[in-house]
């Protein structure tokens, strides 16, 4: 089976993913960049602020697969209808140091705190909680920046 990617041939989005975020515009879902390494991922969120798409997510931004680390989310941390998902897995497999965790976690706007844990394999909900907890207060996150990378971006979100 052939891999899918958003682009073809030409390094340009799919007619048919065009397709997808135009009827995204005018239903209550969460598009989300999905594995696209870090050039697709630029394009669908160009095509999401030319078509004025009210929410997309960067799933997983660190990862091997798209390379986006904290300083090249920067500016599209600045896209207003933009979020980033920073998930504990890309780090505790070792795919995002300390200092890019961090600063993600501390600086960039509209910003989403996940897991993506759920392998038997993988830490429980409650040891996840006391872990995070503990990266929270060593990334110096005030009580006011937690709830909003946990709660408060992940409701405004899907509210839209």
């Amino acid at each position: 089976m052939r891999p899918l990617t958003v682009t073809g041939q030409s390094l340009r989005l799919r007619p048919e993913v065009k397709d997808l975020l135009r009827a995204a515009r005018d239903l209550p879902v969460v598009i989300s960049t999905g594995h696209a390494n870090g050039a697709e991922v630029r394009l669908l969120v160009d095509e999401a602020v030319r078509l004025d798409l009210p929410r997309l997510m960067l799933n997983q931004p660190a990862s091997p697969l798209t390379g986006l680390d904290h300083q090249s989310l920067r500016e599209i941390a600045t896209i207003e209808k933009v979020w980033i998902e920073q998930t504990a897995l890309t780090y505790i497999l070792g795919y995002q140091g300390w200092e890019d965790f961090a600063k993600v976690l501390s600086e960039l706007p509209q910003t989403i705190y996940s897991s993506d844990l759920g392998q038997p394999s993988q830490m429980d909900i409650g040891d996840w909680l006391r872990t995070s907890q503990e990266w929270f207060t060593a990334a110096g996150l005030t009580n006011e920046r937690i709830l909003k990378i946990t709660r408060d971006e992940p409701l405004r979100m899907l509210s839209i």
